[in-house]
């Protein structure tokens, strides 16, 4: 129910906000997203930056966390995104689609019956995303985390956006 509540009230906030001229993604863009994963066991927060290398292409790193009764994981790693804004010509400023490839280390741990174990593997993800901007520098993002290669599956991640010029 508390996840709920979350998806709706970044979606009201995406309605209902005021117009932003922002661009999108530009070439020297910092962008800071703050998250959380919606999954059935565990639900990590993320931490992200990227930085954008061109008005297309942008790159940074990741950190997620998540623990939960018996089971925990943690991830970092690096990631590229290629945004698509400009080739779609959707013509909204304020909206910034990506997708792109992460990769990094997966670290997951279970403790049952006080034996505890766990195991860590390189683990390749790819995204695909959006943020909305409510304002030139507040956003929420909603992005599908594929799981590839070494990692607990695909999920949802919904959050908030920061730009820094």
């Amino acid at each position: 129910m508390k996840k709920l509540f979350t998806i709706l009230t970044l979606a009201s906030v995406c309605f209902l906000s005021q117009k932003a001229n922002a661009q999108a993604f530009e070439k020297g863009n910092k962008i800071i997203n703050l998250g959380l994963q919606l999954q059935s066991s565990v639900s990590p927060i993320t931490i992200s930056g990227e930085y954008g290398l061109t008005d297309d292409i942008g790159a940074g790193a990741k950190i997620s966390y998540g623990s939960a009764s018996s089971v925990s994981s943690f991830f970092i790693g690096g990631m590229a995104n290629y945004h698509l804004s400009k080739v779609l010509s959707l013509g909204v400023d304020k909206l910034d689609i990506y997708a792109g490839p992460t990769a990094g280390l997966y670290r997951t741990g279970v403790s049952i019956l006080g034996i505890s174990a766990s195991s860590t593997d390189f683990a390749v993800l790819g995204q695909a995303g959006a943020r909305y901007y409510i304002t030139d520098a507040i956003g929420v993002h909603g992005q599908l985390n594929l799981g590839i290669v070494n990692t607990s599956g695909s999920n949802l991640e919904v959050g908030v956006s920061f730009k820094l010029k």
